[in-house]
């Protein structure tokens, strides 16, 4: 597959027109998928105010591979479900219609990607994972009303990234890397975009919703403290907490200040700081589920 660089043209007549052209580039290339019929359905439904539990289980079983993969989710030490869980019914039940429906949300995205992208974009789907499960368990300890929206926002937030690396073998060398810069200016110095610009594009052409669409495209902005508690601002320190996590070791879970700053920023006198080790040992200890969702069967 030749690398998106070999498309760019050399000169543009102003920025706008060009990356126009690199949005094309990126996007309307067969690499790509479209959005899944699953995710397609998912939505149609959520949208319908008389849509029932049951017609989100008949959607699942049209997809045999997503329904496996949400039933191992559903059997996940993190959800906590006492028992076995070996029905989407059965799932609905004790989960609830709307997590089931988060969980299937974000696990029928990445499905279209990882059955493309291979070992990189399981790498991807990681480090999305952590960053959903200490997302969900930031909103929970800040006592946000929608912490399933938090978790699945933190699934997708870096889908941007998925989209590169199944449309550029370049991208996929450098993500794959040990040394990749996770530094915006660095990515779109070298491939012409960054990840957020792709990722906003991929989830307007879908349209995703708003909450999605923003925790996927800002996720990298700063967190300033008159920031709102919501899910973007949970998803943006879930993300730059779980990379501090990734870069230290094992036994460390000492927040650098920085992140104890951003912590306080978001929401002072919340205890979040002294939660953080908690939350690391829970993310590394639950988050291998996770991780090894794509990597096994089903």
């Amino acid at each position: 597959m030749p690398s998106m660089d070999a498309k760019r043209e050399p000169t543009s007549n102003s920025p706008d027109a060009r990356m126009r052209r690199i949005r094309a580039s990126v996007l309307d290339v067969p690499d790509v998928p479209a959005m899944p019929v699953a995710y397609a359905q998912l939505l149609s439904i959520l949208a319908d105010e008389r849509a029932t539990p049951q017609q989100l289980v008949e959607i699942l079983e049209l997809d045999p591979a997503l329904a496996g993969r949400v039933l191992r989710l559903a059997n996940s030490a993190f959800l906590g479900v006492p028992g076995e869980v070996s029905s989407l019914n059965r799932a609905v039940l004790l989960l609830g219609w709307k997590w089931v429906s988060n969980l299937a949300l974000g696990v029928s995205v990445w499905s279209s990607f990882t059955d493309r992208g291979g070992t990189p974009a399981i790498r991807l789907w990681g480090h999305a994972a952590r960053v959903a499960l200490a997302a969900r368990l930031l909103a929970r300890h800040l006592a946000l009303q929608d912490a399933e929206s938090a978790f699945s926002a933190g699934l997708l937030h870096d889908i941007g990234r998925a989209v590169l690396a199944v449309r550029d073998r370049e991208y996929r060398e450098w993500v794959a890397g040990p040394d990749r810069d996770h530094d915006l200016t660095t990515e779109r110095e070298r491939f012409g975009v960054d990840h957020t610009m792709v990722g906003r594009w991929l989830a307007t052409s879908w349209s995703l919703p708003a909450h999605l669409v923003d925790s996927i495209a800002l996720h990298h902005e700063p967190i300033a403290p008159d920031d709102p508690a919501d899910t973007l601002a949970v998803v943006r320190l879930a993300d730059r907490l779980i990379h501090e996590a990734e870069c230290e070791d094992e036994n460390d879970a000492v927040l650098k200040a920085p992140f104890a700053a951003a912590i306080e920023a978001l929401a002072p006198g919340r205890g979040l700081t002294s939660a953080w080790p908690e939350i690391v040992a829970t993310v590394r200890e639950e988050g291998r589920d996770l991780e090894q969702l794509f990597t096994g069967a089903g």
